[in-house]
């Protein structure tokens, strides 16, 4: 079969597999949902009932893989019906690479990409796009930066041309002026996301408490105001030199067009763009806590606030993907009983945030004015612990269905090319392999009931945890601040 064959092929069981799996889902989520809090008495007397092996899913993404002598990793995925184009290119740098007293210098990098390169004249990078229709946006993670476009099919060579520019000549249009201006423009995103929001530091505050000032995950991706003032475009410069290099780079391309041409288009607008010297990764030891940390915060805020924290594994570790599950239906279960039940709690949120060097779990809290903080570290306590017995103790019912909901959404998001591309990032910056959808979906479908209480209990049930209690003080910062450890 032909290369347009077999992707025509895939693409169409692709859709037929959704199809039949959202009407799996609708059937399944038809029965009540059992609570992964508490056991009914239907639940300790009837086995789970299993759907292990009712949901048959391909969704294999059919990809071209070249690496152009100067290192870039270039993966081409040819949709025929597409209308539109999407380019994303994926430095391997991030945060974690910001120099010593210099933190917030690859996310101001990032917002200093849009000014322009060597031969895009007096418009900016957008301006150039939105002249064809298209959009663009960009993002710093601590692990990698990701610039991608959108735009008409027609125009693929310009997104390539525009993305080419600024990988060979990222700073060119960079001047002190420039760079005054989009650092304020950045500042003013610290104090909007941090400074000036209610309880805006906490998060900050798990974070270091969680990986210490030395570890490069223990500090926020923007950075601060101080160590962004002190950035210097020579440091820009420097950076740009050590990472931002065709082989520190991956460049998706997903498109209408025929592979090999869209090869030649590639080829014609990278080829040329020299590479920089190899660069070691930098490693650090995962995080461990050897105790419990207690902060206590006052900020100027109406009502009290509790948030928890552990490590937990890296992107690479067996039992992330169990906890993100187990964490997933405990954090409803428990804005069931302190906000619902109980109505001593007005928000129960939580994120697990993971990376190369490690990741973090963070349970936040809002309680009612007046709320016992003891009282709902008891409830918090209590469930972590319920959780950690899901399909050991006593079945989860309905454990199925809420796997069954996580396939459908992984499948849905493949069925547009921004979903597809980062999929195949991801199957490169976590498994080295470029096509991993179809692994990763036998991943979901292969988790246990059992194996995600395993992880709930290994990970968080009587393990050492930051426990951060948030006081509303009168003339306190809204954003809070650490009175004592």
């Amino acid at each position: 079969m032909s290369q347009l064959g077999e992707h025509e092929a895939r693409a169409c069981a692709s859709r037929v597999w959704l199809a039949a799996l959202l009407l799996t889902a609708a059937c399944a989520s038809a029965e009540p949902a059992a609570s992964p809090g508490a056991a009914s008495a239907a639940d300790k007397a009837a086995p789970a009932p299993s759907r292990d092996d009712a949901i048959m899913v391909n969704v294999a993404l059919v990809t071209d893989k070249l690496t152009l002598p100067n290192g870039l990793l270039v993966v081409l995925h040819r949709e025929p019906v597409a209308t539109s184009a999407y380019v994303h290119v994926r430095y391997h740098v991030g945060s974690k690479d910001d120099p010593p007293g210099r933190s917030g210098l690859a996310h101001l990098f990032e917002h200093l990409m849009f000014q322009g390169s060597r031969h895009t004249g007096e418009r900016d990078h957008n301006r150039w796009l939105e002249d064809v229709g298209g959009s663009s946006n960009a993002s710093t993670d601590r692990d990698s930066t990701d610039y991608h476009e959108e735009v008409p099919a027609s125009a693929l060579p310009r997104a390539l041309w525009l993305e080419s520019d600024r990988m060979a000549y990222p700073l060119d249009k960079t001047t002190e002026e420039s760079l005054g201006k989009e650092r304020e423009v950045v500042k003013n995103e610290y104090r909007e996301r941090y400074d000036n929001r209610p309880y805006g530091h906490v998060s900050s505050i798990a974070r270091a408490a969680v990986f210490g000032r030395a570890h490069p995950y223990g500090r926020p991706t923007i950075g601060n105001e101080a160590e962004l003032d002190a950035i210097t475009l020579d440091n820009l410069r420097g950076f740009a030199r050590d990472h931002y290099r065709p082989n520190n780079a991956t460049l998706v391309v997903c498109a209408p067009y025929d592979v090999k041409q869209t090869r030649e288009l590639v080829t014609k607008y990278f080829a040329s763009i020299p590479p920089g010297a190899p660069r070691a990764p930098r490693t650090y030891p995962a995080p461990q806590l050897a105790s419990d940390v207690r902060l206590d915060v006052e900020a100027g805020v109406d009502a009290p606030m509790i948030a928890l924290a552990w490590p937990a594994p890296r992107v690479h570790e067996p039992g992330l993907q169990e906890l993100r599950y187990g964490l997933r239906y405990f954090d409803a279960d428990l804005s069931h009983r302190l906000v619902t039940e109980k109505k001593v709690a007005t928000d129960v949120s939580w994120y697990l945030d993971a990376g190369h060097l490690g990741s973090l779990v963070l349970v936040e809290v809002q309680l009612q004015r007046g709320a016992s903080t003891d009282a709902a570290l008891s409830v918090i306590d209590e469930y972590l612990t319920r959780a950690s017995r899901l399909g050991r103790v006593y079945p989860w019912r309905s454990f199925a269905d809420h796997r069954t909901r996580a396939v459908v959404s992984a499948v849905t998001r493949l069925e547009g090319l921004e979903g597809r591309a980062e999929q195949i990032l991801h199957g490169i910056e976590y498994h080295t392999e470029r096509e991993t959808a179809q692994l990763d979906l036998r991943a979901l479908l292969a988790v246990k009931a059992a194996d995600v209480g395993a992880a709930m209990e290994q990970f968080l049930v009587d393990r050492p945890r930051v426990t951060i209690v948030v006081r509303p003080t009168p003339g306190a910062p809204r954003a809070g601040r650490v009175v004592s450890r």
